[in-house]
């Protein structure tokens, strides 16, 4: 097998990411609770909380079998945990967790390691990427200086070993659609659209990361894409029977659950209100704050990402980019992510489902859809897919 020895993984070495093995047929956890820490709950005492030795020096062998390193970074990507005797393991029963471990499940299937389903070894990066669309994903990203998402001490100009990025996953679910423009108008038939063409947006029928040809929104940072502004995860336009061309906006979502808090105050304590203000007053603005009792209470996880992206979105359509003179904003998250679908935080009316808490606020509600990702493709025929990607996407992801 490529990658770590089984013989390694079997014999109880740590491993950054990968799992421990404890007995052969215990359970297995992340050897580094850095890894989780971030974002898991955590409980003091009880079964949310378990002691895991962690000692010993790992060594990975070259993939091709030759028993060396292959660089010295590959080196030190593993390395002595040394006086970490215990570990803390999440509580059970976030939609992380159980997606943490169904992939933990069957993670050999998918890379020929073993691992906690949290973290690939920093060799094994870009297999987070199905291999019939890595290496166009990754050239793409690079020729246009796209940031990829990493996690605290990961090197960029790479994808995430975090096996629960969403970037990742939009651009595994997407990326045979930017190159194949059959698949892209398969995506705008699953979404209700009336779709007969795709429209060529660089170099293929789909992008990332957009965030406009110009700084429609005003923001301080704007620049570079997938870092400190606006950005679409991916943005599809499409041909519609009619004659228009419609730009389908699409968000991400995989594990993520709604950030507590305001953010109407960045972390610096400069108002985002004031940054939004001049287009959520506009009278022209599809997003409607009279339904609100102040304009701060649009400025809530996950409203406040949904307002920047509909207002990005709707400005580009207003300057014509890519030709298109009409918009859809697609969110896309998983059916069982309930944190994410129904969400504490609420607007102008009383439901607890997402898409009618955020419609609430739209003048025209047909402007916004939210889908799972296996609704999404249902409509690309298998026979039209990369060999394997399909199936890959089933084990993967569960889509």
């Amino acid at each position: 097998m490529g990658g770590i020895s089984r013989r390694v993984l079997a014999s109880g070495l740590a491993v950054p990411g990968c799992a421990q093995a404890v007995g052969r047929g215990e359970f297995e956890r992340s050897t580094m609770a850095t890894y989780w820490s971030e974002d898991a709950a955590w409980s003091a005492d009880g079964p949310g909380e378990s002691p895991l030795p962690v000692a010993a020096w790992a060594r990975v062998p070259d993939p091709r079998g030759r028993g060396r390193w292959r660089s010295d970074r590959d080196a030190s990507a593993f390395q002595k945990i040394g006086q970490c005797n215990t570990a803390r393991v999440p509580t059970v029963g976030s939609f992380r967790d159980a997606e943490a471990q169904r992939v933990a499940a069957v993670a050999e299937q998918l890379w020929g390691v073993a691992c906690g389903g949290v973290r690939l070894p920093d060799v094994l990066r870009e297999q987070t990427l199905h291999p019939s669309i890595r290496a166009s994903a990754v050239r793409f990203f690079r020729d246009r200086d796209i940031r990829w998402w990493t996690h605290h001490d990961e090197h960029g100009g790479r994808p995430t070993s975090l096996l629960r990025s969403s970037q990742v996953a939009c651009v595994n679910h997407l990326e045979p659609a930017r190159r194949e423009e059959q698949l892209a108008v398969a995506l705008g038939r699953a979404l209700g659209l009336d779709a007969v063409g795709g429209i060529r947006v660089e170099g293929g029928f789909l992008t990332y990361e957009w965030i406009g040809e110009r700084n429609h929104l005003g923001e301080p940072r704007w620049g570079r894409r997938g870092e400190r502004c606006t950005s679409l995860d991916a943005f599809l336009p499409l041909r519609i029977a009619d004659g228009r061309v419609l730009g389908v906006a699409i968000e991400w979502k995989y594990t993520e659950s709604p950030r507590p808090g305001s953010e109407a105050l960045s972390k610096n304590g400069a108002s985002r209100v004031e940054t939004y203000r001049p287009l959520l007053e506009a009278p022209s603005c599809p997003i409607d704050l009279n339904r609100l009792d102040r304009i701060e209470d649009v400025f809530f996880d996950p409203y406040t990402q949904l307002m920047r992206q509909t207002l990005l979105v709707w400005q580009m359509v207003e300057a014509g980019e890519a030709g298109v003179d009409g918009w859809l904003h697609v969110h896309v998250v998983p059916g069982a992510n309930v944190a994410m679908r129904r969400p504490r935080a609420k607007l102008a009316v009383a439901a607890d489902d997402l898409a009618a808490q955020w419609r609430s606020l739209l003048r025209d509600p047909d402007h916004y859809r939210l889908i799972n990702p296996t609704d999404l493709l249902a409509h690309i025929p298998p026979e039209d897919s990369p060999r394997g990607w399909r199936e890959w996407l089933s084990l993967r992801y569960g889509t």
